[in-house]
């Protein structure tokens, strides 16, 4: 680890100047990643478990089960006018569209690594 804002170097301000890799975002060499809430989760990370990978996994898991259940309440409330008509097809639309999502290749990334 040798990001200033993730170690919690610099102020919270900073990870709104700075890019993903703690860089300016003046400097002509950052990569003018912007991403101060995933560096902000990161540092939570850093500051609850330090630097071991382990704790910096189990927070985006949860941070994954959370979203995904904040996607599938959104999915029931979506059908949830349809309710009447079909109820039980848009349950099952509801539960099938939270579980592809819960499961899906693309969450792989940003679940299982550490950056």
């Amino acid at each position: 680890l040798s990001n200033p804002d993730v170690l919690g170097q610099g102020s919270l301000l900073d990870l709104l100047r700075h890019d993903f890799w703690g860089q300016e975002m003046t400097l002509e060499t950052s990569h003018k990643s912007w991403r101060p809430a995933a560096v902000f989760s990161l540092r939570l990370s850093h500051e609850l478990h330090g630097p071991e990978a382990c704790g910096f996994h189990f927070d985006n898991v949860l941070l994954h089960a959370v979203v995904t259940y904040c996607y599938s309440v959104f999915c029931f409330q979506l059908t949830e006018s349809y309710m009447n008509e079909i109820e039980k097809t848009a349950r099952h639309t509801a539960i099938l569209a939270s579980i592809i999502f819960a499961v899906h290749p693309i969450h792989t990334e940003p679940v299982a690594s550490i950056v």
